[in-house]
């Protein structure tokens, strides 16, 4: 009866590891492209909008950071 037992748990091991190294290396798919994903959407990108250098370079519209909620 110990042959049996032994036996099918070698079976049982040799199983999950074939399982876990066809899983994890033989079987290996990262995340679809973009192009896959989602096709037709690559070429249509959006449009560029040019930012003034005034905008950048304007006041703090937001000086300090308080949390007036709470008080």
């Amino acid at each position: 009866m110990a042959s049996r037992q032994i036996t099918r748990r070698i079976l049982v091991s040799v199983s999950i590891a074939i399982f876990l190294i066809f899983v994890l290396f033989i079987r290996p798919q990262g995340p679809p492209s973009p192009a896959i994903r989602a096709p037709g959407h690559i070429e249509k990108s959006a449009t560029h909008v040019a930012v003034k250098d005034e905008t950048l370079k304007g006041g703090v519209v937001m000086p300090r950071l308080g949390n007036d909620t709470v008080k």
